[in-house]
């Protein structure tokens, strides 16, 4: 009958380098490829999981009509006039959402931004779910603001450095692709 033998971790390297190299070589790029592929598999599953916390507020994205407004209770309604046109916006107020507030910003009859306040329920992590790594991540004195060509910018938390955990305090709409 053979005999089990156990070996530590640096006893089975040496071991393995002894018997080949090239064997070492492909048992570590063989644990590199399904290491990334688990990885890139769980972050698809996940980023397919999560709903869009937007998605309620499609009726109301830039560039739609005033009349999508109807069926939300605008609060405080304020102009501006500008020179070129005149802006009103108004203040939607929600509660037991993602987000505490909808600021709509309009004119000529139809909506040109939104932006929402949001509550400690998303971080950055759920918006690169949603757009993708942000296309410019910069750094202020007071937040980190995230912008996507898509006309998507965020506020973030500040932090020491940028990563994908810290809390989201505000999304803002433009409608307005980057180039």
């Amino acid at each position: 009958m053979g005999t089990i033998v156990f070996l530590s971790p640096r006893r089975f390297l040496s071991c393995r380098i002894q018997s080949g190299i090239g064997t070492v070589v492909a048992l570590v790029v063989l644990l590199i490829v399904a290491s990334e592929a688990i990885f890139l598999t769980t972050g698809k599953l996940v980023a397919e999981e999560q709903p869009n916390p937007f998605a309620d507020y499609e009726a109301i994205m830039p560039g739609q009509s005033t009349q999508a407004l109807t069926p939300y209770a605008c609060q405080y309604p304020s102009t501006v006039y500008a020179v070129i046109s005149t802006i009103t916006q108004c203040h939607i107020t929600l509660i037991g959402e993602p987000f505490s507030a909808v600021t709509v910003i309009f004119g000529n009859g139809q909506i040109q931004q939104l932006l929402f306040t949001v509550n400690d329920a998303l971080n950055t992590g759920d918006l690169a779910g949603q757009w993708g790594r942000p296309d410019v991540i910069e750094k202020s004195d007071i937040a980190f603001l995230l912008t996507w060509d898509e006309g998507i910018s965020a506020i973030a938390t500040l932090d020491t450095t940028f990563d994908y955990n810290l809390p989201v305090q505000s999304v803002w709409f433009s409608g307005e692709e980057s180039e």
